[in-house]
């Protein structure tokens, strides 16, 4: 994989998907050990959304690179 063209990313750009990552990580933990019925099950779901948003909002995508063979 040739990667000599692509434009170094400055980690301040990978910011708001650091942050969203680690939100949705400790919306994950805490609704797993709160165990409260339907508001762990909402919180859960928000930490589903704050993964989504993190993928959205890193500047390469999933940060995976295609294999090119």
């Amino acid at each position: 994989m040739d990667t000599s063209q692509d434009t170094p990313v400055h980690w301040t750009s990978r910011l708001p998907a650091q942050i969203a990552a680690l939100l949705a990580i400790l919306c994950a933990t805490v609704a797993f050990f709160w165990n409260h019925g339907l508001s762990s099950f909402l919180l859960s779901l928000v930490g589903v959304g704050f993964a989504v948003a993190m993928t959205r909002l890193t500047v390469d995508g999933w940060s995976l690179g295609e294999e090119k063979e």
